[in-house]
């Protein structure tokens, strides 16, 4: 069950925010900022991509998948078939049994990268050194860095009004555009504004990859509903290897002490959240870590990897702990 209340907070606490109104023209990622990353991407560690399910990728790489061909990966010997080539019959076998058999091997195929960043106005919020969006630009470009690093196709969807995708490519002309829409300026915006879901997406998402795919998520996962948004997870943790970051602001996860509010929108029971007494009596904390623990609960259910992060930490720091949480995941 969701907490509309709590999501629905975010519509009053912009004027708290200097984060949200500064430099609001300027991207979120200049070519200063992502040096680092480019630099840090040629190091083996820490990083979020793995492969954990076979690959159906078109491209031959180096992954067992699940087709038969002519790989390298030896899988069985099975009884000789009319056309069978006859490089591949086991003579040794033959001589033992005197029945024919062809040797079968897996394919090896090359994986995807695909990274989903989530530019929505609750993410264009910040009460310390940077937006939520901004973390999570820094953590998709350090990502996209490391596939590339590693001859991986990479692509991914920007998530603001409306999704833009960005198909995987593995040259670096393919990722200056996706790179580009997520280091975009970031100026807040109005939450009344119409905007596609995240579960409109991910189950896009699910229709769009191929198996076997590394997908990071990085959201507030502020509009998911662990009631209705499960089985789109599950079709997802089924096929491929993915890890959540959940963003949050320092104010989301600790009431200020505002003057009593009355939210008020349609579709919802109107409800007084008093700041200055919230967190006196537990109801604020005990509320959000419900939700938290409903989101964790969700992820383990559908096989993901989950980690959540404040956006004022260091982009190093969450990865690394993603990345030491997602191995004892796996």
């Amino acid at each position: 069950m969701p907490l509309p209340w709590l999501t629905q907070l975010r519509r009053y606490l912009p004027p708290l925010s200097p984060v949200t109104t500064a430099a609001s023209d300027q991207p979120l990622l200049a070519a200063g900022d992502l040096q680092p990353l480019r630099a840090r991407a040629s190091q083996p560690h820490p990083s979020l991509i793995r492969f954990e399910h076979n690959v159906a990728q078109p491209r031959i790489g180096d992954r067992l998948s699940r087709f038969r061909g002519r790989g390298f990966e030896f899988e069985e010997n099975r009884v000789y078939q009319p056309g069978d080539e006859q490089r591949l019959i086991n003579w040794r076998l033959y001589a033992r049994r005197g029945e024919l058999y062809s040797k079968v091997f897996v394919e090896e195929r090359r994986p995807e990268v695909f990274v989903l960043v989530d530019r929505r106005a609750a993410m264009r919020f910040g009460t310390r050194v940077r937006l939520k969006a901004t973390l999570a630009a820094q953590l998709a470009a350090i990502t996209l860095f490391q596939a590339r690093h590693r001859m991986i196709a990479a692509g991914g969807v920007v998530l603001e009004d409306r999704a833009r995708w960005f198909s995987p490519a593995q040259g670096a002309a393919g990722l200056d555009a996706l790179l580009e829409a997520i280091s975009a300026p970031c100026p807040p915006q109005s939450f009344d504004r119409e905007q596609e879901s995240l579960p409109e997406v991910l189950a896009q998402l699910a229709m769009r990859l191929d198996d076997g795919c590394f997908i990071l998520l990085l959201s507030d996962f502020a509009d998911l509903d662990v009631d209705h948004n499960t089985a789109i997870l599950q079709r997802l943790g089924e096929k491929h290897t993915v890890q959540a970051i959940r963003i949050h602001d320092a104010v989301e996860a600790r009431l200020p002490p505002i003057q009593p509010l009355l939210i008020d929108d349609p579709g919802f029971e109107p409800l007084v959240v008093d700041g200055r007494e919230a967190n006196h009596d537990g109801r604020y904390d005990a509320a959000v870590a419900r939700q938290q623990q409903l989101l964790d609960d969700c992820f383990s259910q559908c096989r993901i990897a989950a980690y959540h992060c404040e956006a004022s930490v260091d982009w190093g720091d969450c990865l690394q702990q993603a990345a030491r949480g997602s191995a004892g995941h796996g």
